[in-house]
């Protein structure tokens, strides 16, 4: 068994590849790869907590005194770039109280938006407490014309990839719909916008279930070449626990604060090893994934990271010959007439 290590420096990739999926081509080629493994990963704590897969916010307003109408479904898009949490409850709730487009469930825009007759609209609005829980507060200007259901919306297979509401605290199907109507049957899952008729406020506040997070609590370095046989487990959609090829490497912990360094090392038998079946290595890709797994385009920095490739040592037949020689000729010496 040999090791080899190989550097590698984003800084160093051609200018037309990207920070988060470049190429290392080697000038000499390693044979015999047994396996191989990342020890070191550094970089800094710059990515985007809002980029364009996680993005969209989408609600639900329905009137309450007309529950068999359509539902509106309402949508708004919050910029990339790292927000902090009260910057971007600010601008969430803004864009929800402004919104005038509203679709139906078969995304047909609905007019005159998501006004019901003379009703006015909804204003939002947002409070942090002790437990750094988020709720959002949907409150009607008119007692009488704008009480409506609300509620987040989310398509299922957007749920499984990257929500913003998870940044928030908000819980995935608990309470986020992905049903684009409130009936009869599900309105108890919906919070009022109501604020006459001794309406609790509680009843039109929807409340977080868990702490919100700024920043990203993982990355990813992942490739192609080098994890090609890798699996990794997930759920599908009826809830049943299913495996899959993936390309990760390695799991990066991101367990600093804004700005700061991530530093991930293993020695030993903490390196995760992936097989390599004896190829012969003589380039190979590198992606820096975000915490759903997608490539982390926006706000990253360049990263070093170290790649150890253990090799199998080849056979050298010479070698078998010389020792065979030795051998003989100090049987001979030893045993002379």
């Amino acid at each position: 068994m040999v090791l080899h290590y190989i550097y590698v420096n984003s800084q160093d990739k051609k200018k037309d590849e990207c920070i988060c999926d470049f190429t290392i081509n080697l000038h000499n080629p390693i044979t015999s790869v047994k396996r191989i493994g990342v020890s070191s990963f550094t970089t800094s704590n710059n990515s985007y907590n809002v980029n364009e897969n996680n993005n969209k916010v989408r609600w639900l307003e329905q009137q309450v005194d007309y529950i068999g109408s359509v539902t509106r479904t309402m949508e708004v898009i919050i910029p990339p770039g790292y927000y902090g949490i009260h910057e971007l409850l600010t601008l969430i709730v803004n864009l929800m109280t402004e919104a005038t487009e509203a679709k139906d469930k078969d995304g047909n825009v609905i007019s005159p938006g998501r006004r019901y007759a003379g009703e006015t609209k909804v204003t939002y609005s947002y409070k942090i407490n002790e437990n750094y829980e988020v709720s959002i507060i949907g409150t009607s200007s008119s007692s009488t014309l704008s009480n409506k259901y609300w509620g987040f919306y989310s398509p299922l297979n957007d749920m499984k990839n990257n929500l913003l509401h998870s940044i928030l605290g908000f819980e995935m199907i608990s309470q986020i719909a992905n049903t684009q109507d409130i009936t009869n049957d599900n309105k108890a899952d919906f919070k009022q916008s109501y604020t006459g008729g001794g309406i609790d406020v509680g009843l039109r506040t929807l409340k977080a279930k868990h702490s919100y997070s700024e920043n990203s609590n993982l990355l990813f370095l992942a490739s192609s070449v080098l994890a090609n046989n890798s699996i990794r487990s997930r759920n599908d959609e009826g809830g049943i626990m299913t495996s899959m090829k993936t390309n990760i490497l390695e799991t990066i912990p991101v367990n600093v604060s804004r700005y700061s360094h991530i530093h991930m090392s293993k020695f030993g038998s903490e390196i995760l090893w992936h097989d390599m079946d004896n190829v012969s290595l003589s380039h190979f890709d590198l992606k820096l994934l975000n915490e759903h797994q997608f490539i982390n385009r926006e706000g990253v920095s360049n990263y070093r990271c170290v790649i150890v490739v253990e090799t199998l040592e080849p056979d050298h037949k010479e070698k078998e010959l010389m020792y065979k020689e030795y051998n003989r000729q100090a049987y001979a010496l030893a045993h002379r007439p």
